[in-house]
């Protein structure tokens, strides 16, 4: 029986040890970045980092190791070869224990056997349990141990008051509008400036090339990269400028002259919403190869624009259009608030919202062909674009309630979306 116990922990050590074995490598896509060169090869089957490959001395040199998706394959490797390893230590740990309880009759003996058995299938435990725990969570953890370090650059931005609706006199929006215009200008010389000096680093990339400079393309790659996330960056950061100073205005419009002025400033050619998606058409093309960046530009654009609807409808609802009566009889004019104009002009706004989002969704799922998004950043993308919307939607249909019954069709607009009236 103490035979047949032994062979059968030898067995199921030796079929743990296979399974080490065959946990398969999995690697990304490289985007352009910085090279990356491990400081040790991995000379085994199947690895990608092994002495002839880094060897740029030698016509086999094959790898194109670029950061930042480099040193995290070179972790997966390591990662791999030591599960595999851990299979094996088992296994001689467990022979060596099974040899020792066949061969030794004292009783301290068999207890020390025994103990190198358990410790042995306690390891082999650990090793596997977390390996089949992290690919249930989610298999980017498991078998191919997603350890990207491109993470996105920290930025520092002050609160989005247009979310806020905070009140503003006419001061204050003056104010507002001296700094957004010196803030914008002082964005856009930047992005000017860092334009002309990276359109001068490409060309100086494709001399380097030409003349097989390896120092200098790798400066100047690293040069690029980080101009090309600057100008995103300072793109972005004038949408959300410009989008701020248009929801002010609307939101804080005050008769109804100032709110159809803030409608006409934001939906007009070239106003605006329309320049609020060409900088982040503008930043779009130079984030690309950042999956995190690029599925987040989608939300950022669908919540400039959806505050922008948001705030006009508020500013149209609380100073409707006016409507002028003549009394046939005596001639005598009078004025008054038309508010079914108001709320037609509300549900216009609305209208726009979900067909904003419509729109972002479109263009986020058809990045699947070409893209190096994962299908997890595309769902919290959408569910992001979905919830935004949804609640700037349900803000106009809660400040239409405050309008009486003549807001009933502002109210039931677009009724298919949930709202907590």
């Amino acid at each position: 029986m103490r035979t047949v116990l032994i062979y059968s922990l030898c067995v199921i050590a030796v079929i743990s040890a296979l399974g080490g074995m065959g946990i398969p490598v999995a690697y990304a896509t490289n985007p352009t970045g910085v090279n990356y060169v491990p400081l040790a090869p991995i000379d085994v089957a199947g690895s990608e980092f092994t002495s002839a490959t880094f060897d740029k001395t030698s016509n086999n040199a094959t790898s194109d190791c670029i950061a930042p998706t480099c040193f995290p394959r070179y972790l997966r490797t390591i990662y791999n070869i030591g599960v595999a390893l851990a299979g094996l230590f088992a296994v001689v740990s467990i022979v060596r224990g099974g040899f020792t309880l066949i061969f030794t009759d004292s009783i301290l003996g068999h207890s020390e056997a025994k103990g190198i058995i358990l410790r042995a299938l306690g390891g082999l435990l650990i090793v596997y349990s977390s390996y089949i725990f992290m690919n249930a969570i989610s298999p980017s953890l498991g078998s191919d141990l997603d350890l990207s370090l491109d993470f996105g650059r920290v930025r520092i931005q002050a609160e989005d008051l247009t979310s806020l609706n905070v009140a503003l006199t006419e001061q204050q929006l003056k104010q507002l509008d001296d700094a957004t215009i010196k803030r914008r200008d002082e964005l856009q010389k930047r992005i000017d400036d860092n334009t002309v000096t990276l359109v001068a680093n490409r060309l100086a990339l494709e001399t380097a090339r030409s003349e097989g400079d390896s120092s200098a393309i790798t400066t100047l790659q690293q040069e690029i990269s980080s101009l090309e996330s600057q100008i995103a960056d300072d793109n972005i950061a004038l949408a959300h400028n410009v989008g701020r100073q248009a929801s002010l205005h609307g939101s804080n419009a005050t008769t109804q002259q100032k709110a159809q002025e803030a409608l006409t400033n934001a939906t007009k050619s070239g106003g605006a919403i329309d320049q609020t998606r060409a900088k982040f058409t503008a930043a779009r093309t130079l984030i690309a190869s950042n999956p995190g960046k690029l599925a987040d530009s989608y939300f950022q654009e669908l919540q400039e624009i959806s505050v922008i609807n948001k705030s006009i409808a508020f500013g149209i609802l609380d100073n409707p259009p006016a409507s002028v009566y003549r009394n046939p009889a005596t001639g005598v004019e009078t004025t008054s608030q038309n508010l079914t104009a108001a709320m037609d002009i509300a549900k216009a706004q609305m209208t726009a919202i979900d067909n904003e989002r419509k729109k972002q969704i479109t263009a986020l799922i058809g990045l699947s062909a070409g893209s190096t998004l994962t299908s997890t950043q595309k769902t919290i993308a959408r569910e992001r674009i979905h919830a935004t919307a949804n609640e700037q939607i349900c803000q106009i249909r809660n400040a239409c309630k405050s309008k009486g019954s003549v807001a009933n069709s502002c109210q039931n607009h677009l009724a298919s979306l949930p709202c907590q009236l």
